[in-house]
């Protein structure tokens, strides 16, 4: 599995590969001369280098945020996780969005392309950097399908280079397992609120310090109109504070999303679609907010 994903990474990550890619639908764009225009997207890598990944057992906050769609519902909700994550503690440096933008003021963020290739940097990078004092945050959002017995999450809907549909890249749950495993943080939360992706969460689900938030089962294509807005609005709602402690959790988050989802959406109803929250850590005692030590560490 490890020298298939390598594989794969590589290919995709080959000028060859891309000027194939290119020259398949007759887009005529320089990859490396500097007469040619610019590239969408910043280099990732020039980023990573200038973090240069170390252990300083402290306790830092990272966040990945995950989009292969460039439509309008999924950069808004990229937008809106990125801009709680600032209101929350997150510094700019150490949250990664690898995403496509439209050129709208209020929604513009920085963000580098959504590629296996980056996602697998960004991961090998936090496996060197993430240590036990760290929180740790992963969203995905776009679509989602099947493939034989596997979920799969697409991370590119269209070239990066030339914006068209024809250059379709997806991570599967065995692949994202395999990309995180050496991530051991103290705290870890997946959202994942692409169609199908109850099997991320069943898949990670052993994982004793993460929690997993997942919009739909593995055979469920869902909605994904109402559920990420609900979720992370509930973080912002007095009225989500179930135990009245001035602090709303993961899980009180996830309760009030359910809630909301029901009065908004009866699409949820009709076809009881079923969000599901999993993992080894009590949700109710894991929050986005304040430091990493203001979490209680309880483990189910």
């Amino acid at each position: 599995m490890k020298e298939e994903i390598n594989r794969r990474g590589f290919l995709q990550l080959t000028a060859a590969g891309i000027a194939l890619c290119l020259a398949s639908i007759g887009c005529h764009m320089r990859i490396a001369s500097s007469e040619g225009p610019r590239l969408t997207f910043p280099r990732l890598e020039d980023k990573l280098e200038r973090m240069q990944a170390k252990k300083n057992n402290l306790p830092d906050k990272y966040a990945v945020i995950i989009n292969g769609d460039n439509s309008t519902l999924h950069i808004r909700n990229v937008s809106l996780v990125y801009n709680l994550l600032k209101q929350n503690d997150f510094m700019h440096r150490n949250i990664f969005v690898l995403s496509y933008q439209k050129n709208t003021k209020g929604e513009q963020i920085a963000a580098h392309a959504p590629t296996f290739g980056n996602l697998r940097r960004v991961f090998r990078f936090l496996s060197d950097t993430v240590d036990d004092k760290d929180f740790l945050f992963i969203y995905g959002t776009g679509h989602g399908t099947v493939k034989g017995d596997a979920a799969e999450m697409c991370i590119r809907k269209i070239c990066p280079v030339c914006k068209l549909p024809h250059r379709i890249a997806t991570v599967s749950e065995i692949e994202f397992e395999y990309l995180i495993e050496d991530i051991h943080p103290k705290y870890g939360v997946l959202v994942f609120d692409q169609c199908h992706a109850g099997g991320f969460g069943t898949k990670l689900q052993a994982r004793e310090n993460f929690v997993l938030v997942c919009r739909a089962a593995q055979d469920e294509s869902g909605t994904c109109k109402c559920f990420t807005k609900a979720f992370f609005d509930a973080f912002g709602d007095a009225s989500s504070d179930a135990d009245n402690n001035g602090r709303i959790s993961i899980g009180e988050a996830f309760s009030k999303t359910l809630q909301t989802i029901n009065q908004i959406d009866p699409s949820y109803q009709k076809y009881q679609y079923t969000p599901s929250i999993k993992g080894g850590l009590d949700a109710n005692t894991i929050y986005l907010e304040g430091s990493v030590e203001k979490n209680s560490e309880v483990v189910k």
